[in-house]
């Protein structure tokens, strides 16, 4: 995927949304909000990643990262990741990149946690 027309995506559904906020149009707002969360997890995966092939491959649902017991590895995929589950995939992703001992016990709590309140819009 290329990362510029992914950049102009989330851009323009981030100014969507502000837009239909300042409009008091909430409905619209939480569905346009939605759209650039997902742009914004794309450009994430493709960020931490640092990887084209594998990033084009997840985000596309060829394949996935699996993570168990602290152990994080990538198996084959039949499913193109969109919603909550780009969000879930942009976690792992960052994970998938670093070692688990990289990262402190409350850092990692606090990533968890970002992601969860991103997954509630």
């Amino acid at each position: 995927m290329d990362t510029n027309i992914i950049k102009e995506c989330f851009r323009d559904s981030y100014n969507k949304a502000i837009e239909q906020y300042n409009h008091q149009d909430y409905e619209s707002f939480f569905e346009k909000i939605r759209k650039a969360i997902e742009w914004f997890c794309k450009l994430l995966v493709l960020d931490f990643l640092e990887d084209d092939n594998l990033a084009d491959d997840l985000l596309m649902g060829r394949q996935t990262i699996i993570v168990e017991k602290g152990i994080r590895s990538l198996c084959d995929c039949y499913e193109v990741p969109d919603s909550r589950k780009l969000i879930l995939l942009a976690k792992d992703a960052f994970f998938y990149t670093k070692q688990q001992s990289y990262l402190e016990k409350t850092l990692k709590h606090e990533i968890e946690s970002h992601f969860s309140d991103l997954n509630r819009l």
